[in-house]
């Protein structure tokens, strides 16, 4: 008989992480995400390794290969179908990056700190810098976000253009005017929700249209 797993649930809008969640074979997405204080209606449960989100009837636990593992949860609107303006409305949540052994030990550790994302500070204003990736094919490409006032930016550096081509998503890919490699992603003037979310949903783009290009032999 398979014994029941603990997991930890994390989520950035609102700012939690929940430890302890009993999860067992029959254990489904949503029950996963009631135990967190989240409403299914409203969150979904990430799968690991940046391969999408769990169905609410879907049974995580043979996912979870340790006591302890972490999962993020996140807005629902934040998958799928996004707008243009939904990619650019990004929140900077992460903690403070004090090194590896410091983030470990923090109680509320994020999908940003998790994705090795740092923060600091430039004549642009607040920065993240890191990686979206797609571990499942080793791809990944170099990204930064800006916070100026109340507007947040992200961008990415010489991102897949032959994979975005003809996809729903190749308008949110925004070349620079210096005519660098750097696209800036979504609408400039958009407000922000999360640097978690945000990253989230450009890895799952990301993932989305190459896997798309990849079955289409683009």
């Amino acid at each position: 008989m398979s014994q029941p797993r603990r997991i930890r649930v994390s989520c950035d809008v609102p700012e939690r992480t929940v430890d302890n969640i009993e999860v067992r074979p029959d254990t489904s997405a949503s029950q996963i995400l009631e135990k967190a204080g989240l409403d299914p209606s409203q969150y979904v449960l990430l799968k690991k390794g940046n391969n999408g989100s769990y169905s609410k009837g879907d049974f995580p636990y043979k996912d979870i290969t340790v006591d302890g593992e972490k999962l993020h949860a996140t807005a629902s609107s934040e998958v799928g179908a996004l707008s243009v303006v939904d990619l650019a409305r990004k929140l900077f949540s992460a903690p403070p990056e004090r090194g590896a052994a410091a983030r470990s030990a923090e109680p509320h550790r994020d999908y940003a700190a998790d994705q090795a994302w740092s923060k600091g500070i430039s004549v642009n204003g607040i920065t993240a810098r890191g990686w979206y990736e797609i571990p499942s094919r080793k791809m990944k490409w170099q990204g930064r976000a800006f916070r100026t006032g109340n507007s947040w930016l992200f961008q990415i550096y010489d991102p897949p253009t032959n994979f975005l081509k003809g996809t729903t998503w190749e308008g949110c890919f925004h070349p620079s005017q210096d005519k660098s490699l750097w696209y800036t992603i979504g609408w400039h003037e958009s407000p922000g929700t999360s640097l978690c979310s945000g990253i989230a949903s450009i890895n799952r783009v990301l993932a989305s249209v190459v896997a798309r290009g990849v079955g289409g032999q683009r």
